[in-house]
């Protein structure tokens, strides 16, 4: 069970990372 609220969570931060990523691409792309 650990390990699956481990693996969520690492899931949900690359996620989010992968996000912010492509906000940036989208911002300097526009500018």
């Amino acid at each position: 069970m650990a390990l699956a609220v481990e693996a969520s969570q690492i899931y949900l931060t690359i996620a989010q990372i992968e996000t912010e990523f492509t906000w940036m691409t989208v911002n300097t792309c526009k500018s």
